[in-house]
C-alpha cells in the first residue's frame, strides 16, 4: 500500500473518533447550558419578588437559540436581566456573542432586547426602566464564529500531519485562484470590491474582513454614494429591523471601525454630515 494511502486511511480514522468525541462534548455542553439558563429564569424571579413560580423547562426553538419561559406573569429591571444573564453565562464559561430578546408571550413581539459582544462594544439599550407585570418569553441566540479547534486525538500520530501538510499544499494554489476569479456577486465602490455575503472588501490584491453590521454599513452607503445617509437610517437598517434598540453612538462607533478598515483604500471617504449622518464620496 502506498504511504498516501496509509494516511488518508490514519487521517479517516482519526477524523471519525475526534468527531464522535467533540458530539458527545457539544451534547454535554448543551445540557449544561440548559441548566444555566433555568437558574437565570429563578434568578430573575428572586429579583423581581417572586419566589413561589416556577421556571418552565428551557427549550432550544432554533440552532442556537434558547427559550426561557415563566408559568406566572412578572416583573423586571432590564439592569438585573442583563446582569444576570451575563453573570451567570460568564461564570459557567459561556462567554460568546449572543442577543437576548425579551418577548410578550401571545404575540411574540420583542419588547426589550439587548446584545453582548466579546470584541465590540455592548448594545445596552433602555437600562434603569421597569418592565411591568407581563406574561414574558426570554430568547437568547448564541452568535457562533468559526473557531479553530483542534481535536485532541490529531496529535495522535505524525501520520495525520503529515495528511494535513499534503493537502493543503494540494489544495492551497487553487483556493488562491478561485479567490482571484470569483464569479461571486460584489458591489463595486470605485475600484473597491464589496462581498456583503462574505463580508469582505478587496481592492487590487488586498482582502479586508468586514463584521456583519460594517458590511451592512457599507452596503448602504454603496446605495447612496455622495448622498446624506441619516443616522437613523443607518440605525433601522443594521439593528431596529432585528429587534434591537441602539442609540447614535453605537452608529459612530460603527462608522469610525469602518474608516479604519477602509483607509487601505484612501479614494473613500465618509464624513460627518452635522446633525444629520455620514456621506460617502469617493475621489478620483
Amino acid at each position: 500500500m502506498k504511504w498516501s494511502g496509509v494516511i488518508a486511511i490514519w487521517s479517516a480514522i482519526t477524523l471519525l473518533v475526534s468527531v464522535g468525541f467533540l458530539q458527545n462534548e457539544e451534547e454535554v455542553s448543551q445540557k449544561h447550558l440548559e441548566v444555566v439558563l433555568r437558574e437565570i429564569g429563578h434568578e430573575l424571579l428572586l429579583a423581581g419578588g417572586d419566589s413561589v413560580s416556577h421556571v418552565l423547562p428551557v427549550k432550544m426553538i432554533k440552532q442556537n437559540t434558547y427559550q426561557i419561559s415563566f408559568e406566572s406573569s412578572f416583573r423586571f429591571w432590564p439592569d438585573s436581566l442583563i446582569k444576570l444573564t451575563k453573570g451567570k453565562l460568564e461564570k459557567y464559561g459561556f462567554s460568546q456573542d449572543y442577543i437576548v430578546n425579551v418577548k410578550e408571550c401571545k404575540k411574540q413581539e420583542t419588547i426589550y432586547a439587548f446584545e453582548i459582544r466579546t470584541k465590540e462594544e455592548n448594545i445596552l439599550p433602555c437600562t434603569g426602566r421597569e418592565q411591568g407585570l407581563g406574561c414574558y418569553d426570554i430568547h437568547i441566540e448564541f452568535i457562533q464564529k468559526e473557531q479553530n479547534r483542534i481535536p485532541m486525538f490529531m496529535l495522535m500520530g505524525l501520520p495525520v500531519i503529515l495528511a494535513g501538510i499534503f493537502i493543503r499544499k494540494k489544495y492551497q494554489k487553487k483556493e488562491k485562484q478561485s479567490i482571484e476569479m470569483s464569479e461571486e456577486p460584489f458591489i463595486a465602490i470605485g475600484d473597491l470590491k464589496l462581498y456583503p455575503e462574505r463580508f469582505k472588501v478587496a481592492y487590487l490584491d488586498q482582502i479586508v474582513e468586514l463584521t456583519e453590521n460594517e458590511s451592512k454599513a457599507l452596503k448602504i452607503f454603496s446605495q447612496n454614494i455622495n448622498a446624506v445617509v441619516e443616522r437613523e437610517e443607518l440605525m433601522k437598517e443594521i439593528w431596529e429591523d432585528r429587534g434591537l434598540v441602539v442609540i447614535s453612538r453605537n452608529v459612530d462607533v460603527l462608522v469610525s471601525k469602518l474608516r479604519k478598515k477602509l483607509s487601505f483604500y484612501p479614494a473613500i471617504k465618509i464624513t460627518n454630515v452635522h446633525g444629520r449622518g455620514y456621506r460617502l464620496t469617493i475621489e478620483d
